[in-house]
């Protein structure tokens, strides 16, 4: 569930719906016998908030758009690009520095490349 927030597939909303009498006698049955008498079947019948999970819909066009730009970035071997959200800041921080200096050495080893087929 966590992913799926995470990537914005799903979200979580707010609605008030009334209970079906299925629920509600499921409802009855598991009140005490004090809860029955305080409670009525018009107050079990009035709307209920409850959060539900709802899937987004997301345009068929974004996604390959992002795909494009992945292909595109330098460094993507190495972890440009990625998400580090679920690290702490120290790791993050680190992880981050070590993506910065493979990037640098990616760009040095190309170069070199470069000169040699020259």
């Amino acid at each position: 569930m966590e992913d799926l927030v995470r990537t914005q597939d799903i979200q979580k909303v707010h609605i008030k719906r009334v209970l079906s009498p299925e629920e509600i006698e499921q409802r009855k049955a598991t009140m005490t016998k004090a809860q029955l008498k305080k409670t009525s079947d018009a107050a079990l019948s009035q709307p209920v908030s409850t959060w539900v999970w709802q899937l987004l819909d997301k345009p068929a066009k974004a996604s390959s758009l992002t795909e494009e730009k992945d292909e595109e970035v330098l460094g993507a071997e190495v972890g440009v690009g990625e998400d580090w959200g679920h690290l702490n800041k120290r790791r993050r921080r680190a992880r981050e520095e070590k993506v910065k200096k493979d990037v640098k050495w990616m760009n040095k080893v190309s170069k070199a490349r470069r000169s040699n087929t020259l």
